[in-house]
């Protein structure tokens, strides 16, 4: 209910500039239905604040063919003819993002089928009529097959689409997550960095770019003299986008990154937070935080990072990071139900009851110390147990086979 008042709240443009740029719209719609050259998954097109020439050319055209219909064609062929226009009224009048697009073609073109089903007769009655058509048929057929080769891939895609709209700043980007997705990293820089001259504050160009720079840092060797340069070149980028927008998600999360890599684990932290504070169901970034405040020794607040992640998104290695975190806070009955329930997410991995029957081994000696025999010989059983579910998944394992001579001994 909130969504139509939201978005004309936060509109990308004015009613005035929006109706005039789309009189513009409405022509090249007319043309792509007429003559369906040059198509484009992202035309070249921009916006009119003013009454310029193009404008007024449009606004021309577009009331001399309403004319024409209305006055020479009656019945239902009128209505068929301003269908288009009738289903083209929302997107015209609401400001969207996408200035034009083919897709929205796709509901007045079935409107205009039904009128042409309904005149066909009529025109294949007409001699020339029954030679112009078959030979229209394999025209456009032709033009459908170089069309799928486009649409092929999303390398293929972008790349006309870059070639046919070189100033329009979005295709270089999906060009660019294209070419980042296929290894190719000089090609996506080339392509952000393209997309940023054309609109240098376009958010998504420049974290993607900082993202490349990221990436790139994380695959060199620690130690590996490049690295820390990348990553400085990543966090400069990032701080470009956060200028402009302080609590956008992707450039926090980046700048947290490479913060941690650099060694900067305070400031790090203290991004994990700003993020956490914007973005609270933010699965990764506790994840992250929690890491971070693990290592830094803080073993309460790592724990309550890791039960939110995995109460956002559970999986084994967030149940194994709680597990730790539990572990590290002397807390044992705790981790081992933390390191269960990773072992039940993942039964194949070996690290998970390794760890289950090293925090039950700790479990049981905690027990032993007060007095309770019989909880330290339940939590040495089932660490026993543990032991050998971990010689099952890795025949042979020396850690999990000293563990069960140690247990054998302590359980005489």
């Amino acid at each position: 209910n909130r969504f139509l008042p939201t978005s004309v709240r936060h509109a990308p443009r004015g009613v005035i500039e929006q109706l005039l740029t789309q009189f513009k719209a409405l022509v090249l719609y007319v043309k792509l239905m007429l003559v369906p050259t040059g198509l484009n998954v992202e035309h070249q097109f921009s916006e009119s604040a003013l009454l310029d020439g193009t404008v007024v050319v449009s606004v021309f055209l577009f009331f001399t063919l309403a004319a024409l219909v209305w006055v020479r064609v009656g019945g239902n062929t009128r209505f068929w003819l301003l269908w288009p226009l009738i289903v083209l009224l929302p997107a015209t009048v609401v400001p969207l993002n996408v200035l034009v697009n083919e897709h929205r073609l796709y509901l007045p073109l079935a409107g205009l089928a039904v009128l042409v089903g309904k005149m066909w007769p009529h025109w294949f009655a007409v001699r020339v009529g029954a030679v112009l058509w078959p030979v229209f048929f394999v025209l456009i057929g032709i033009h459908t097959i170089s069309r799928n080769a486009v649409w092929e891939s999303e390398m293929t895609l972008w790349a006309d689409s870059t070639a046919k709209s070189p100033s329009m700043a979005r295709p270089h980007v999906h060009l660019g997550n294209a070419q980042a997705a296929s290894g190719d990293a000089r090609g996506a820089e080339k392509s952000f960095r393209g997309a940023l001259e054309i609109e240098s504050t376009h958010r998504a160009a420049r974290t993607n770019l900082a993202n490349l720079y990221l990436e790139y840092a994380l695959k060199l060797p620690a130690q590996e003299p490049a690295r820390p340069a990348a990553l400085q070149r990543a966090l400069a980028e990032f701080e470009i986008v956060l200028d402009s927008d302080a609590n956008y998600k992707e450039a926090l999360s980046g700048k947290a990154t490479g913060l941690a890599q650099l060694g900067r684990d305070e400031l790090a932290i203290a991004t994990y937070r700003q993020l956490l504070q914007q973005h609270p169901h933010f699965a990764d970034g506790h994840y992250n935080i929690g890491l971070l405040l693990y290592d830094a020794g803080d073993y309460a607040a790592a724990a309550t990072a890791f039960e939110r992640a995995a109460s956002l998104q559970p999986d084994e290695d967030v149940f194994n990071e709680l597990g730790n975190a539990y572990t590290g806070a002397r807390q044992f009955s705790k981790a081992a139900r933390s390191y269960r329930t990773a072992h039940a997410l993942s039964p194949i991995d070996a690290l998970y009851p390794r760890n289950l029957g090293e925090v039950l081994i700790a479990l049981g000696g905690e027990r032993l110390a007060v007095g309770d025999t019989t909880g330290c010989l339940r939590a040495w059983q089932e660490s026993r147990a543990a032991f050998e579910r971990v010689l099952r998944i890795a025949p042979g394992d020396s850690k999990a086979m000293a563990r069960l001579q140690f247990l054998a001994k302590q359980m005489q």
